[in-house]
Parts: structure tokens; sequence; C-alpha cells
């Protein structure tokens, strides 16, 4: 069979006087910065240097309005949906902005319609159940800038409407609180090139700055920095195939070196966990609502390898990695194995399972299973402090197994 005959696009050669204005460049190079589209010296030489202006968030039209109203809703105890899309920019904006609120305190739930049972972008089905569901305020990402129509039955409904999205303006824009759009007309951002995640990335940023200021001096604030969100920033970018320039350049890059964070960084977050109990500014209760959290934030690639990693005489290391003072009985062994692995599969159920209600009521599960081993399993043996000291030689030994860390985690009985 003949191969297929091709048809080479050749790009246009850079102009003479393009050129003239970088002597110092070599003619290939030139070529492919002419090829991007740069065509600036001051552009040019910003691209190769990797300078990027960090834009003010809040110089996004609408989103003081946004996050103003994002605010009334975490202080109310309202409930938040994201609406999202299922491409991988749409799923990545709506996990980053999920995750934003959910550190800020925000009762929200992601909300991604159906690939073929509902199509691309809102729609009246989906807006009607979330408003009978409860929901008070529905915040798009990467969809909406065209849905004039479903604007105004979420207004008929009663419900909050705030619109992110980067995709083209229509000849009218959504009748909704706020439009987040960097080419609507009227923003005055200064780049309109960012993806759905990136606009997402961009009011997430206006939402933890907004909180953080007004937070009192001695409370805590969301416990999430903005950089832990740009490992989603980089993969939603790349994946829509927005052009690398300027600020998706340097979005991009700045979330590679999160993506490439060494998984030490885990052992490095347990381990301030133990300090913090250690030096008492943890009680046993905050303590243990951070280690379930901890475990939450593994990915399903690293709670497959712990499971794998766990066989029978692995669970027992509550009792056999480090040894209580009062030496257990068979029978109390037994219950420490049965404890455990009731601890791990609902720590990997909290994780895995999508539907939000199981996911709670998982949640509660670990709290019930953390009483069994304080108050009614083994109450003459595990103080909050053994059982503490019990868990990092569980946690140590797991890590040191599948990650090969070689780390010491400790916690002081």
């Amino acid at each position: 069979m003949p191969p297929l005959p091709k048809i080479w696009k050749i790009a246009e050669p850079a102009p003479p006087a393009f050129l003239a204005q970088a002597p110092h460049l070599h003619r290939i190079l030139a070529q492919i910065l002419f090829n991007r589209g740069l065509r600036d010296p001051a552009a040019i030489e910003s691209f190769l240097q990797g300078i990027t202006l960090v834009k003010n968030p809040y110089n996004l039209k609408g989103l003081p309005e946004a996050v103003t109203r994002i605010r009334r809703a975490l202080r109310q105890g309202e409930r938040i949906a994201v609406y999202g899309d299922f491409d991988a920019d749409g799923v990545t904006a709506t996990t980053l902005l999920v995750q934003t609120l959910r550190a800020c305190g925000g009762q929200v739930e992601p909300y991604i319609p159906h690939r073929v049972d509902e199509g691309y972008g809102l729609n009246n089905r989906a807006l009607t159940f979330l408003r009978q569901q409860g929901f008070a305020l529905v915040i798009t990402v990467d969809c909406g800038i065209r849905s004039v129509a479903e604007a105004e039955h979420a207004r008929a409904l009663g419900l909050d409407l705030i619109i992110t999205d980067h995709h083209h303006v229509g000849a009218e824009l959504p009748d909704a609180l706020a439009v987040i759009n960097p080419r609507q007309p009227g923003c005055r951002y200064g780049f309109s090139g960012l993806a759905g995640v990136g606009v997402a990335y961009r009011v997430a940023q206006g939402i933890l700055r907004a909180v953080s200021a007004n937070q009192p001096r001695d409370s805590r604030g969301p416990g999430l920095d903005e950089s832990d969100l740009l490992d989603l920033v980089a993969l939603g970018t790349v994946a829509d195939i927005v052009p690398l320039l300027q600020e998706n350049r340097e979005l991009v890059r700045q979330g590679l070196v999160r993506l490439n964070r060494t998984r030490m960084d885990y052992l490095e977050q347990f381990q301030a966990m133990i300090d913090a109990y250690n030096a008492g500014s943890l009680n046993a209760e905050e303590f243990f609502q951070q280690l379930m959290a901890f475990a939450r934030s593994l990915n399903e690639e690293e709670l497959r390898g712990v499971g794998e990693q766990l066989n029978e005489e692995e669970l027992a290391l509550f009792d056999l990695l480090t040894k209580p003072q009062i030496e257990l009985s068979h029978a109390d062994r037994e219950k420490v194995k049965t404890t455990a692995k009731e601890l791990l599969s609902t720590l990997k159920a909290s994780k895995l399972v999508l539907d939000w209600r199981k996911r709670q009521q998982a949640r509660a599960e670990v709290r019930v299973t953390i009483e069994k081993l304080l108050d009614q399993g083994l109450p003459r043996v595990y103080t909050p402090q053994l059982f503490t000291q019990k868990t990092m030689a569980v946690f140590q030994h797991v890590y040191d197994a599948y990650y090969g860390s070689g780390r010491s985690v400790h916690a002081a009985a």
C-alpha cells in the first residue's frame, strides 16, 4: 500500500526587519520566536529570560463582586456548587476551586455534567436539581460565558450564579451576579490567553487573599497556599493547548516544579504534624483531624501502594513496631488488627468514593474508628500519646517500604 501523500505547511520566513531587531540571536531561534508570534524585542527578551509580570487577580473584571458573594456564602454556611466541564481543563479547574473553598471552610460540592446525557456547559435541568438540593450559589469554571438563557433560569430559581470562563464571548453576556473572563469587554487584566483553570486559579487567589486578610490575628488561615494549586494549573493549561506564552508559560513553569515535588514532602508534612503535637500546639482531637486530612490528600496511586504494602503482620504494627509497656494478649492483638483494617479501609473510602454523601459517611466512620481505638478498643493501653506513637510507626514502615525514604518519622510516647 503506497504511503499517504503529505501536505507540508511551511511557516513564512521571518522578514529581514524582524531579524534586524535581534541580531544577537541565531537565525533558527529567531525564526522559532517569530513563528510563536513574538515580534516585539521586549516580548522576545522577556520570553528568553523567563520574566513575566505577575498580574493582580483583582484586575479581572467581576472578581471583586464574586469574592464578596463567595465570602458571604462562606460566613453563612451556604451550599456552593462548582459547575465544571468534563475535559482536562474543566476537571482541573473544578478540583482547584473546590479545594480552595473547602480550605476556607466552605460547604462546596463539584458538579460535572454527563458528557452524553447533558453535554457541554450549563443546562436548566442541572440548575433546577442543584436548587432543589439546597445550593444557594453556583460558580462555573471553563463554561458559561454564552449561557444567557441558563443564567435567566438560575435567576428565576433564586440561585446566585458566578460565571468564570475563558472562551470567546458572544454578542450578549449572561445576566449573572458576576462574570469573570479576561476576554470580555472592559476587562483590564491585560492577558486574555488564560485557560479555564488559569481563570479559576486567579479567582482562588482572590478568595484566599480576602479570607486571609480578614482573619483575626490569633486565628489560623485557610491552611492552603496559592502555590499548592499550581500543579493543577499546569496540567489543565497544557492539556487545553492554550499558547504557552506570557502568563501561561510562567504558570506552567511553576506548576511543573510543583508536580516534580519529591514525595519526601509528604514525610515533611507528616513530621510537622508530629512536631506540633509533641510541642502541645495540637491536642489529640486536632491531631487526628489533621491525620485524616493527610490520608485523604494522598492520590489513588499512593493509596494503592499503601494497601499493597500492608499485609497481616504489618497491620499489627500498632503493637509490633512500638512495644507498649503492657504486653498485649492475643485477643487484644486481634483487636488491633481489626481496628487498623477498619481505619485503613475508611481512609481509602474517604478519598476514593466520589459520591459526596458516601464520602461524608466514610469520614464519620473514620472518626468512629478512632474513637474505638481511644475509648472502646484498648482503653487500658492505647492512650492518645501511645496511639500517636503507634500510628507514626505504621506510617514510617509504609513510607520506608513504598518510597525507600530512610527518613525517620517519630513521635514521643
